[in-house]
């Protein structure tokens, strides 16, 4: 498998929003099949392309690209005969080939980013789009009729707002930030796509009139009682960068206290 094969393995692992690992050949001592910048890519679950080595090495670098998915931490490890001495922060195996040989391999887990959609070409639309990218989000912009060159750092551009529905994989967070034609349709969108968590640019009396036209297109009350509008926290934003900072503030702090609701009902099966 060609480097660029491996690539691409890697763009469609990336575009499954699941945690994967990269192994890299650092360096050999003969007789070994693998070299220096041999590469693997490991799912999850098994090797998917490349190459780091035959039988004697694929057991050490199953086991330990699964840990470092599960610690978010990369690993350095040597499958060798000779485990003498090993300098801090590698990890050893035993060579089980009789040939023998030694080899370096590098394990760098690659996670998902968090996916933000945003629906709209508005300044704050914008704004938040480029605090977003700046805080490494993977940003997808639904903005029919809008300049993609106003969107610094958008990943994923629609131009069509139904798409939004359809992304794979769907994103955690939707914000329609349409201030007009739209709305409607943005919203109906983001419901169909559960997202965790859905936010409305809009005033209290507009959000509260479109919420009610969602429950009367067939929406659970439930799903439509939980979009925030107006969207963030209420920290006096009134500039579009203000108010992006405030959607991105309270996102982060959802995601946060989902995180936190979910280790502690880790903790109590544990316990109980």
């Amino acid at each position: 498998m060609s480097q660029q094969d491996i690539d691409n393995v890697i763009a469609r692992l990336r575009a499954t929003g699941k945690p994967f690992a990269i192994a890299t050949v650092v360096r050999t001592v003969a007789p070994t099949s693998a070299k220096a910048g041999d590469r693997a890519v490991f799912d999850g679950e098994k090797i998917t392309g490349g190459w780091v080595g035959g039988g004697c090495a694929l057991p050490a670098v199953r086991k330990n690209a699964a840990a470092a998915i599960e610690e978010r931490q990369p690993r350095l490890i040597r499958v060798s005969r000779d485990l003498d001495d090993l300098d801090t922060g590698i990890i050893g195996h035993p060579m089980s080939c009789p040939s023998g040989g030694t080899i370096d391999i590098f394990i760098e887990p690659v996670m998902p980013k968090k996916r933000l959609a945003i629906v709209g070409k508005t300044a704050t639309a914008q704004a938040l789009c480029r605090l977003a990218a700046a805080l490494d989000y993977d940003v997808v912009v639904a903005a029919p009729g809008g300049d993609r060159n106003d969107f610094a750092g958008v990943d994923v551009w629609l131009d069509d707002i139904d798409e939004v529905a359809e992304l794979k994989p769907p994103a955690g967070a939707i914000v329609i930030a349409t201030q007009g034609g739209g709305d409607a349709k943005g919203l109906a969108g983001a419901l169909e796509s559960q997202a965790s968590y859905i936010g409305f640019v809009a005033s209290p009396k507009k959000g509260a009139r479109l919420k009610e036209s969602m429950k009367q297109r067939g929406f659970a009350a439930d799903a439509v009682d939980a979009i925030k509008s107006p969207a963030g926290l209420d920290i006096g934003a009134r500039s579009p960068d203000e108010i992006a900072l405030s959607i991105l503030a309270e996102i982060i702090e959802r995601r946060g206290s989902a995180a936190t609701e979910a280790g502690g009902e880790h903790e109590r099966s544990e316990t109980g």
